[in-house]
């Protein structure tokens, strides 16, 4: 049968194929046996079985060099190196782009793109944070105004009646903060220990030593011994985060940062205003650089009087400041077309909102924090008619203070030219503290729950923001504690000296003459200063033994009748002594003597009083200043 339609290729295509494959097979052999067995190295032939040599001597070659005493390899430039520091400073100082730096809040987000497994080698430096000492205790009296009375009503009704004569002493105790040694603590590091302990991330606390809350605790005297300690609460109107930190999250932590790098703000906290008085008479605690400079030998010469002066100036100078701030913060002075009925008329009746005169307060709805009704009353997130009042009602009191401190600045430096028209009684210069740039700072806090005749005693520690918070997955175990915390806490400072409350009637014995008078029973004079309707008012008397110290007496300012005070004391003097002790017994000068003194209502009560302590007692030259300042206000008024 006869094949057709496939072609020669196709019947022989096996064939082919296999015949391809035999010449491959063929030309491999061929170039294996007789193409030689060597390769190229460095551009020259080897054989196969040289190429293991060559790398071995490679090898050695390469390590000679890498031994730290063996040759450079490179020659040194000769001649100096070009110098480019003239260029390279102002390169580094100009700006690098058209644009503002970020806030200081901003940075804390780096904190969280640190690697979770750092933990797994990162010890940190834990800061130990140095004590306060309480260098003052502060005592004031004063009455307060309507303003004020509606503000403390959250103590209880303590003040009860017309609010209108409402006196009041409260104490202020006053501490000294080492900001640099707080500082370097949260910037320390011990990479000498064993493990090393590195430095806290700056962005951990905002790079920023934020203060969160001052603590002090008070103890009184009872009977000789001190009794239980006990903390002092955050004044009614003060701005605090206290009541927010035991359950503190991350946006309690963006509000300390966001609120406390301004430092008006920072100062609600360490420094709170007192609620506006009749006469204003607190003046904040003095710096212990003012005071020590305020007792400049060149202003010895000059007397107490312009040594007192001087003091008196720089604190108001310091006030000034402070008020000026805390102002500005709110917007500055307020004007007469912001003002309602209701800032006019003071808001009787109550304790109205946080931002009334006189402070903020820690409790009002609107956000947490410190500001004008609450966090969202300061950033201007939904504040009402009644938040914006009651922040004008605080500008009215601010400027108001501002005022009066102005004048009482000039009529100080008026006093000073007309005792010492030589003196130089300086700009001010006077700023507003930064806790992040200052070395030092007062804080204070005012303790309305204080008796008079009662002694009481203050110590305090400072609670800063923890950097730890919240991080515990960026700790090793052992130290994954830290993290638990809002804040840290100094080591809890001394005790103070004890101070006892003045009553509102205080005597001080002058001079005394033991033989003087009628019956040569001795004659002293008595100072008496009286607090009263807001007012500090004195008076001297002349008694002998057996004589009540004290009585009503008229009184007069600068030509004005003031009508009739009571000086009463409750004391009676009991014998005036000559003094052994005292230049064989002298007296001449009415210094020289004792006189004893006792209680009307108590037979077992009595005190031992010499006229030269009495004259120079520290609460003798604070009556003073409250009696020149209650004379100046009722002037001004």
């Amino acid at each position: 049968m006869k094949v057709k339609g496939i072609s020669f290729f196709e019947l022989h295509a096996e064939k082919f194929v296999l015949g391809a494959a035999v010449l491959i097979l063929l030309g491999v052999l061929y170039l294996q046996f007789a193409g030689g067995d060597g390769v190229r190295v460095d551009g020259r032939e080897v054989s196969v079985g040289e190429v293991n040599s060559i790398l071995r001597q490679r090898a050695e070659g390469l390590a000679s060099r890498l031994r730290s005493d063996s040759p450079a390899g490179v020659d040194l430039l000769d001649g100096d190196l070009p110098m480019v520091a003239e260029a390279f400073g102002p390169a580094v100082e100009s700006g690098i782009a058209n644009a503002s730096p970020l806030p200081r809040s901003m940075p804390s987000l780096a904190g969280m793109l640190i690697p979770s497994d750092i933990a797994d080698v990162a010890w940190y430096h834990e800061p130990r944070l140095a004590s306060a000492p309480v260098i003052d205790v502060v005592q004031t009296s004063d009455a307060l105004t309507e303003e004020g009375w509606a503000r403390l009503q959250p103590l209880g009704g303590r003040f009860e009646g017309d609010p209108t004569t409402y006196d009041v002493t409260w104490l202020t105790p006053a501490a000294s903060i080492d900001l640099a040694s707080l500082r370097r603590a949260l910037a320390g590091s011990k990479p000498a220990s064993d493990p090393p302990r590195m430095q806290i991330p700056s962005v951990w606390f905002n790079d920023a030593l934020q203060i969160v809350d001052v603590v002090f605790e008070r103890q009184e005297l009872v009977d000789g011994a001190w009794g239980a300690i006990e903390m002092v609460p955050a004044f009614p109107t003060q701005d605090s985060f206290r009541p927010y930190i035991a359950e503190a999250d991350a946006d309690l932590r963006d509000d300390v940062f966001d609120e406390l790098q301004r430092p008006a703000r920072q100062l609600e906290i360490l420094q709170p205003e007192f609620v506006p008085t009749a006469n204003g008479l607190f003046v904040p605690p003095v710096p212990t650089e003012i005071a020590s400079a305020a007792e400049d030998p060149a202003m010895a010469a000059a007397g107490e009087e312009v040594r007192r002066l001087q003091r008196e100036l720089q604190r108001y100078r310091q006030d000034r400041a402070r008020t000026q701030a805390r102002l500005d913060e709110l917007g500055g002075p307020v004007r007469d077309d912001e003002m309602d009925e209701g800032d006019r008329s003071r808001g009787r009746g109550g304790r109205g909102d946080r931002d009334d005169a006189g402070g903020g307060g820690s409790s009002a709805p609107g956000g947490r924090g410190l500001g004008s009704g609450g966090m969202q009353g300061r950033r201007g997130a939904g504040e009402d008619a009644a938040a914006i009042e009651a922040r004008n009602r605080k500008r009215r009191a601010l400027t108001d203070r501002v005022n009066r401190l102005d004048g009482r600045i000039a009529a100080t430096e008026e006093a000073l030219r007309d005792l010492a028209p030589d003196m130089d009684t300086g700009a001010d210069d006077s700023k507003l503290p930064d806790v992040n740039a200052d070395d030092r700072i007062l804080v204070w806090t005012h303790d309305l729950d204080v008796v008079a005749n009662r002694t009481y005693r203050y110590r305090v520690r400072v609670e800063i923001y923890n950097p730890f918070f919240a991080r515990t997955n960026q700790l090793v175990p052992e130290q994954q504690p830290l993290a638990d915390g809002f804040t840290m806490a100094t080591a809890v400072g001394p005790w103070s000296e004890g101070v006892m409350v003045s009553p509102p009637v205080s005597f001080f014995l002058m001079r005394a003459n033991p033989g003087d008078g009628g019956l040569g029973l001795g004659t002293a004079s008595v100072e008496i200063f009286a607090f009263r309707d807001g007012r500090r008012r004195s008076q001297t008397f002349s008694v002998q033994p057996g004589d009540v110290i004290g009585e009503v007496a008229n009184v007069r300012v600068a030509g004005r009748n003031e009508g009739d005070v009571d000086f009463s004391t409750g004391w009676y003097v009991i014998d005036i002594l000559a003094d052994p002790s005292r230049d064989g017994g002298d007296a001449s000068d009415g210094g020289g003597a004792i006189v004893l003194v006792g209680r009307l209502d108590d037979s077992n009560a009595f005190e031992r009083r010499v006229p030269d302590e009495d004259r120079s007692s520290s609460d003798r030259r604070r009556f003073i200043d409250e009696v020149r300042a209650s004379d100046s206000a009722a002037r001004e008024g």
